[in-house]
């Protein structure tokens, strides 16, 4: 019978010796309220491995269904589309934030087997690209 699981746990997990960093990943995503660097609207940094994905700790009295439209989703379309996709998200989200941010960006830094890379893209056709 085939293994069912992708990583069988009964075998340790272990990166090669011979690769100090992956391949490919993220160490930060930032909204940009116009391309001005210093036009920080979100700050988010990565690290190596497993990066998990929360919500802000709620109030002990506040009892609203939690996890839901706190922009996980979005957080890996913007990641996504760093890495060249052609859309962030569907028109009417993309109306809604252009509403908020007319000139926003989206830049990333990523690296590239051990090269930096910084992407930036901006959030409305109108607005130039990098």
């Amino acid at each position: 019978m085939p293994n069912k699981t992708l990583f069988p746990l009964d075998e340790p997990l272990a990166s090669a010796p011979e690769r100090p960093e992956p391949v490919l990943w993220i160490r930060r995503l930032v909204i940009l309220r116009d391309r001005d660097p210093s036009a920080v609207v979100r700050d988010i940094p990565f690290r190596r491995g497993l990066n998990i994905v929360k919500t802000r700790e709620r109030a002990p009295d506040d009892d609203r269904v939690a996890g839901h439209s706190v922009g996980k989703t979005l957080l890996m379309r913007f990641i996504r589309y760093t890495l060249g996709e052609p859309h962030f998200a569907t028109e009417e989200t993309q109306k809604s934030i252009r509403r908020v941010l007319p000139n926003g960006c989206v830049a990333a830094h990523w690296v590239v087997q051990g090269s930096d890379w910084i992407v930036v893209r901006p959030m409305s056709s109108t607005a130039p690209a990098d």
